[in-house]
């Protein structure tokens, strides 16, 4: 009589990722929807000035077209950043809680951002350009937050073991958000100019320790 061996199926449960990434999309489709010659606008920041010209109101910081999409950009950062981790062997891709833990982890450190921000742009009186300062900074994220949408479907859903892609795909990460920096510097060199003293210090304490300090926990953990 031939023996029946049964070898159980590993199968890993990838709901919460697919609901994420629906709901990230949805709410793309929402703000594009309800706003939608201000999302035309949002679209080209990279080759045009215009949306911020037009939306540089103090209330533009806190308006729903902006507090939706700062909540897509959130999940994406996550999600890549995890999916990052992940190709490290530093988490594990399909583990839900490892992904809340790096999320729990980004807010933490945007909110100590936050913090200190505010406390900085008071004590120096830099208000009014601290605001239209960060109103350019969350839009850029926003922007690379839909565009890395489709780029964490990929790496979610696929398993990448070539390394030249993810370190490319990491390196794309880095450049967009630099040449954001960069725009943003070159925008507002006039102000930066006349007010350098204060926003060198900004700069420093805002802009460059943070990153430094992360840097350092990324060697530490021989990432890179």
């Amino acid at each position: 009589m031939m023996d029946i061996h049964f070898t159980e199926r590993i199968t890993e449960n990838t709901d919460w990722a697919t609901i994420a990434f629906i709901s990230s999309v949805a709410l793309v489709v929402l703000v594009k929807t309800l706003f939608e010659k201000k999302f035309v606008d949002f679209t080209n920041i990279i080759l045009s000035s215009k949306f911020f010209k037009t939306y540089r109101d103090s209330n533009s910081l806190m308006s729903w077209f902006n507090i939706l999409l700062v909540l897509v950009h959130f999940i994406s950062f996550s999600f890549f950043i995890h999916l990052s981790l992940s190709y490290f062997g530093v988490t594990e891709k399909f583990n839900w809680q490892h992904l809340l833990f790096v999320a729990s982890g980004l807010a933490s450190f945007i909110l100590v951002k936050q913090i200190l921000d505010k406390l900085i742009s008071f004590t120096f009186e830099i208000n009014e350009f601290h605001s239209f300062y960060n109103l350019q900074k969350i839009s850029y994220k926003n922007f690379i937050g839909i565009l890395f949408i489709p780029i964490n479907i990929f790496l979610f859903y696929n398993s990448v073991q070539n390394e030249y892609i993810m370190h490319s795909l990491i390196g794309l990460f880095i450049t967009l958000n630099a040449l954001a920096f960069i725009n943003i510097l070159r925008a507002n060199s006039k102000q930066i100019i006349s007010q350098f003293f204060y926003f060198f210090l900004y700069l420093c304490a805002l802009e460059i320790a943070p990153y430094l300090i992360v840097s350092y926990w990324f060697i530490k953990l021989n990432l890179i």
